[in-house]
């Protein structure tokens, strides 16, 4: 059978779309059903992001995100499950302030009004929110709830303070997480090349938990690729501590290996450019100048990039040696290298040529 299309019919939703969405709305449609008796197993709680209502509007990026979770939440309900799929604004910190600085305004004189224009645009695009369940992260009601987690994570010890170097955004003036940083080392908003700044901030001690985190990823039906993050990010390793003497210097450093059976081989220790005993280590001497041109440069590699093979493994010598416990009169040069990693044991490694990447270092600054 042939269909024959009229040339005169045209596909345009400007003319539709905004009576069917107001209709949506009129008959609540998304509204989640909260008094139906129902089972867990029929309840699904699809939940988006929130968005920084720091822009004008929604970019294409919110767009692919909220398509995506909408297809979801109308398939569940198209299955008969009773669906929660809320929308809310993450409106505190430092995006939204960058934005309000920029514009000479008090942040709660925008905010307000990049909401009401971002909630017009998700109307416009049609996405199957429950309006009724909408929660922004300034107000009281909610945000008193993060402030007692917060509360109850340090009464159970669960959280502490620590310097630590994070991704920073020099343009955008605002830390960033892992993610947000792109493969070429720039922030994947703005596009500014990223660095790396030692700030202080509040840790949960995730490592307390690290085993049964490892374990329920079993459980996850999810992507290889993003398993793997989650493992990393975990961050799970055995080995062990040996403290050293540094020659000369009234100091002691904590080496970590997780090889115990290469001790015995270790000639040499690499150390993180963020690491804080640097300072002590090239204080006044010939190596300072050098040594802190190469930390400059390494803050503006992803930490990722640092993991891959073909990554180029750069290293600027301390002028230092550590005393080895194992050989007792060796010294063992202390390297700075841009592959060490900071949240890798103490941040400090002991190395031998039965690692290709120390080998590979070794060879290159013989």
């Amino acid at each position: 059978m042939t269909i024959h299309m009229d040339d005169d019919i045209k596909y345009n939703p400007s003319e539709f779309e905004s009576k069917m969405a107001e209709l949506w709305e009129k008959e609540n449609v998304y509204r989640t059903n909260d008094q139906r008796p129902t089972t867990n197993d029929n309840k699904v709680y699809c939940l988006s992001m929130f968005p920084y209502p720091s822009g004008a509007g929604l970019h294409v990026g919110h767009v692919r995100i909220y398509t995506g979770t909408d297809v979801l939440a109308r398939y569940f309900r198209m299955q008969g499950k009773d669906v929660l799929h809320p929308m809310g604004w993450d409106a505190f910190g430092l995006p939204a302030e960058n934005a309000a600085i920029k514009a000479k305004k008090n942040p709660m004189d925008m905010v307000p009004g990049n909401i009401a224009n971002f909630k017009r645009q998700m109307h416009m695009l049609g996405l199957s929110y429950d309006w009724e369940k909408e929660i922004a992260t300034t107000d009281p009601s909610y945000y008193k709830w993060t402030q007692w987690l917060f509360i109850q994570f340090f009464k159970k010890g669960l959280l502490y303070k620590k310097n630590t170097p994070i991704h920073f955004c020099p343009k955008c003036k605002t830390g960033l997480a892992e993610e947000e940083v792109l493969a070429n080392g720039t922030h994947e908003r703005c596009g500014s090349v990223i660095t790396k700044k030692i700030l202080p901030q509040w840790i949960f001690r995730i490592t307390t938990y690290a085993e049964r985190l490892l374990e329920d990823l079993k459980l996850l039906d999810w992507p290889k690729g993003i398993l793997e993050m989650q493992r990393n990010w975990i961050g799970k390793k055995e080995g062990v501590i040996i403290k050293h003497t540094v020659k000369d210097l009234n100091i002691s450093i904590e080496t970590f290996s997780a090889y115990p059976a290469w001790l015995f081989a270790d000639t040499f220790i690499v150390i993180a450019p963020e690491h804080p005993l640097i300072k002590e280590l090239v204080k006044n001497t010939q190596y300072e100048k050098d040594t802190n041109a190469f930390i400059e440069e390494t803050k503006k590699i992803p930490a990722q990039q640092k993991t891959e093979d073909t990554f180029e493994k750069k290293g600027v010598f301390t002028g230092r040696y550590a005393m080895d416990p194992f050989n007792p009169g060796r010294e063992m040069p202390i390297w700075i290298a841009n592959f060490a990693l900071m949240d890798f044991g103490t941040g400090v490694i002991r190395c031998s040529a039965h690692d290709v990447r120390d080998f590979e270092f070794a060879t290159k600054y013989k």
